[in-house]
């Protein structure tokens, strides 16, 4: 084999490396980006849990309910209390929305996400600690409140006596199936 024959060989193999190095470095890339969006699943799963947790604790949930919906028995603890809840509610909506525009989050799961926070947003009381705080946010994610809270209707406090009453009339209805297919 002449040196010519040898040079060929070797430029043939050394393209055959450029381009198993890429498709390498292709599927590296794909599974480095599933596994960001992994992280970023678990990051607002975590917060949702945090969150949720945060709002049914009782040492909070009086406080949510009388400067969630503007009731006149509000103490300078309660308003500590239901600041604190919402913003870190908040952040974590912020947070979530910037992940959903990286291409991090699932959109479906964004859209759900979007629709709880909006029912939050229905409250007096969050409009109100909104207007209050949202300087501190990103404009981007500012606008998204601001019109999440122009489509949605605000809520009384009797939202809580329908929701209870809606929620007891399916568990009645659970019942009656239940116990009459027996």
């Amino acid at each position: 084999m002449t040196l010519l024959q040898l040079a060929n060989v070797g430029s043939f193999v050394g393209s055959l490396v450029g381009v198993a190095s890429l498709i390498y470095v292709a599927l590296q890339q794909r599974l480095s980006a599933r596994a960001m969006r992994g992280q970023a699943a678990v990051a607002v799963y975590q917060h949702y849990r945090e969150s949720a947790a945060m709002r049914a604790d009782p040492r909070f949930t009086e406080a949510l309910r009388r400067c969630g919906f503007g009731l006149a028995d509000v103490s300078a603890d309660d308003l500590a209390q239901f600041s604190a809840v919402v913003g870190a509610t908040l952040r974590g909506f912020e947070m979530e929305t910037f992940l959903n525009r990286q291409g991090l989050l699932d959109a479906c799961a964004f859209a759900r996400r979007a629709r709880y926070y909006q029912q939050f947003l229905a409250m007096p009381g969050v409009r109100a600690q909104w207007r209050l705080s949202a300087a501190n946010f990103s404009p981007e994610f500012a606008k998204l409140v601001d019109d999440l809270m122009a489509e949605t209707p605000v809520a009384s406090a009797n939202a809580l006596d329908w929701f209870q009453t809606t929620w007891r009339r399916a568990v009645d209805e659970e019942l009656r199936a239940t116990l009459g297919a027996s």
